[in-house]
């Protein structure tokens, strides 16, 4: 069986307690105690460090120094061990448990500022895995509250944020060397002071509330009882071991790290099935643990029995406090609990120990592919409107994830697959492109019961809006009724299929209110919106009446490389290309003064994917929550080639001239106005990101700009989509 955790000796540590037994000195504050002492203060230029008998009694000397009274409340996350809570509760204080990022597992910085009230008296960030929480935020909330923080940087030895060692940040840091952290000595802790007003009380809170230690100093001629306090000090043999691991602290460091990476690198071609740990950029380290994330709890367990099967001891982590019997007695949690529960009950760590043979990794990595590879089954998708610029790149994120994709395209005299081609998945393996129209009924019916897949994405629609006042019953045939045909063939055959609508935010049209969100009143302005409106109250109301997972994503504009020209992004982005290569005069458009909250499709179908892997379904706006006009797009897309717009005149006389040449580059035509304008459309995607985790990541200004080259490229081939 290869062991969870191994202590270890990697140095001069039975030398030392054999130096400590011939000294005659055994019960603390001896040599070694001294010796490490110095140790973190040269090392980490902490004011003071003092060993204690764990780091359990570093956070209760924490309490006792910060005066913790009954009454008083600690912000510090739910997803923690026992005592970071039981040091505060134990003075009588409330514990205010805040939700986790899912990235890191630390405290979300975001939620601190809220749970903050006249009663706070700290915050406390847990360093999970020696992974730093976000603390230029963490120390900004607290000195603008004036709160204490005291960092429970337990598995955080020899780990930095933005170069400062952590436990040092704070007002008090509290370290462990228990036998399963990186530096250990059985059982063991420290106390790290970086406010110098706390030390001199530090020490005697240390010595059962004496002042012994200025006695021994020789600062005073007697000592005696002028506090409370306890027995703090390890034993000296403790010490004497952890200055042996001390010594080789960057030894041990190294091969951790080099563990970690064999790891990483082993494990990431399973991104489609598991998580793997994420270290922020300004974070530095020390591979204290190397966990993954399953699909869910009972996968998570699943896997435990698998490896333990195949002599590998892989254990789960905390159980989130705010949950237990106590938790439930002496604090409260704040506001949602959206990631902590859910992501603990997805956590396994692996082992890790210093020495842990490569060998060893390579097996504990072959067992969890063997899990993957016949434990689960792969699961089935189809994509309606694969072809498109969404399709296409939907397509791309779940055969990234390991599914059998079933994308359906509309048979035509000129079938266009370039998008799938571009991405170079046209001849992936798990990718079957299937004949599909989905004004037919009975071909809904085949298709469902031909795949039986687990997920059904609508994309597929008559998806232009021009074009919908021209064909109206086309486009209602296709976006609305097609939608239904889908639905009532998963209700009739396959009600446990999830299905995603597509919506969009020309359901709000003439809007209502600004932002828009989802309970924003619709007022659709043209036959698209209609069309598209009918679709997302029929995936409601097959919630509502049959259970059917339905949700529907309430998308605003969204733009790539892959977008059609006949949308007036692309249009503006392969005009300026052409006109960048000497191949157009100008582009003609119509209202410059119409804005959009624009963002990268490829961002947009992370949301669908995530909309559709949540506990229930639901309606969810997916947007940037900032909004620009169609000049302003004009003005980033002549920018990206270096050519800097410059306006004159008004309606529709206005043109946009090169500002170095003075040749006109833009007209307005208006031929391209539309019957009944959408003059301002911008989402608020709060409950995005609240409940998914989801946000547009990419900027109006990248985005223009991967356009712009991208249809560079394709004008210089000689041709463009």
């Amino acid at each position: 069986m290869i062991p969870f955790n191994k202590p270890v000796t990697v140095g001069k540590e039975f030398e030392y307690i054999n130096k400590a037994l011939v000294n005659n000195k055994l019960s603390g504050d001896g040599e070694f105690t001294k010796l490490c002492h110095k140790w973190f203060e040269e090392k980490f230029y902490c004011k003071k460090a003092l060993l204690t008998t764990s780091c359990s009694h570093a956070l209760d000397m924490a309490a006792l120094l910060i005066d913790i009274k009954p009454g008083d409340e600690i912000i510090m996350p739910s997803y923690t061990f026992v005592s970071t809570a039981n040091a505060f509760a134990l003075r009588g204080a409330k514990i205010i448990f805040v939700d986790i990022r899912p990235d890191t597992m630390n405290i979300d910085e975001n939620l601190i500022e809220a749970a903050i009230t006249k009663k706070t008296k700290a915050i406390v960030p847990v360093h999970y895995a020696g992974v730093s929480c976000e603390m230029d935020t963490i120390m900004k909330i607290a000195r603008k509250n004036k709160l204490f923080v005291i960092e429970d940087a337990a598995q955080g030895v020899m780990s930095r944020y933005k170069g400062q060692p952590l436990g040092t940040i704070g007002d008090i840091g509290c370290f462990s060397f228990h036998e399963t952290k990186n530096y250990q000595c059985g059982e063991g802790g420290a106390l790290i002071i970086n406010n110098e007003k706390f030390i001199e009380r530090a020490e005697i809170i240390r010595e059962k509330g004496t002042n012994r230690s200025k006695f021994f100093r020789g600062e005073i001629d007697k000592y005696s009882w002028v506090d409370i306090g306890s027995s703090y000090l390890p034993s000296e043999l403790n010490a004497a071991f952890l200055y042996g691991q001390l010594e080789n602290s960057e030894k041990i460091n190294k091969n951790r790290l080099n563990t970690w990476d064999l790891y990483y690198n082993n494990l990431k071609e399973l991104n489609d099935y598991i998580g793997l740990p994420f270290i922020p950029e300004e974070c530095e380290h020390n591979a204290h643990m190397f966990y993954i994330k399953t699909k869910d709890l009972d996968e998570r367990t699943a896997l435990i029995k698998f490896l333990r099967d195949n002599d590998v001891y892989s254990v789960f982590h905390y159980i989130p406090l705010h949950s237990s019997v106590a938790g439930l007695k002496l604090g409260e949690f704040y506001g949602k609990d959206n990631f902590t529960t859910r992501e603990s009950e997805k956590l396994i760590r692996l082992p890790m120990y210093y020495g842990l043979e490569e060998k060893d990794i390579d097996y504990i990595c072959d067992i969890i592919k063997e899990y993957y590879r016949w434990g689960i089954n792969m699961k089935k998708a189809i994509i309606t409107g694969v072809t498109g610029q969404d399709g296409a790149y939907l397509a791309e994120l779940l055969l990234n994830k390991g599914y059998e994709v079933y994308g359906t395209y509309r048979r035509t005299s000129s079938v266009n697959f370039w998008r799938i081609e571009e991405l170079g998945i046209d001849n992936h393996s798990n990718l079957h492109l299937v004949d599909f129209d989905l004004i037919d009924q009975a071909n809904a019916m085949l298709m469902i019961k031909d795949i039986m897949p687990d997920e059904v994405y609508n994309l597929a629609a008559q998806s232009f809006v021009g074009v919908s006042f021209k064909q109206p019953l086309a486009t209602a045939h296709i976006t609305g009724l097609g939608a239904l045909h889908l639905l009532e063939a998963i209700r009739v055959i396959k009600p446990d299929t999830r299905f995603y609508q597509a919506s969009t935010s020309e359901l709000f049209g003439k809007v209502q209110e600004i932002p828009q969100s989802e309970k924003t009143p619709f007022y659709p302005r043209s036959p698209y919106g209609v069309a598209k409106l009918f679709a997302h109250w029929s995936t409601i109301n097959y919630r509502e009446s049959y259970g059917i997972f339905g949700c529907c994503g309430i998308l605003f504009n969204h733009e790539s490389p892959l977008r059609g020209r006949e949308f007036v992004t692309r249009k503006i982005t392969d005009a300026v290309a052409k006109i960048k290569l000497g191949k157009q005069d100008c582009v003609e458009l119509g209202n410059l003064d119409a804005k959009r909250d624009w963002g990268f499709a490829k961002d947009y179908v992370e949301g669908m994917y995530l909309m559709m892997q949540a506990e229930k379904p639901d309606v969810y706006v997916l947007a940037t929550n900032k909004t620009w006009t169609i000049r302003h797009f004009v003005e980033l897309a002549f920018k990206a080639v270096d050519i800097e717009i410059e306006w004159s005149g008004k309606g529709v006389d206005e043109i946009g001239k090169c500002k170095k040449t003075g040749n006109i580059l833009v007209k307005v035509n208006t031929e391209f106005f539309r019957p009944a304008e959408v003059e301002l459309l911008i989402g608020d995607a709060k409950k995005a990101k609240d409940e998914l985790g989801w946000e547009a990541e990419t900027s109006l200004e990248e985005l223009c700009k991967m356009m712009v080259e991208a249809d560079l490229k394709r004008n210089e081939r000689g041709f463009s989509f």
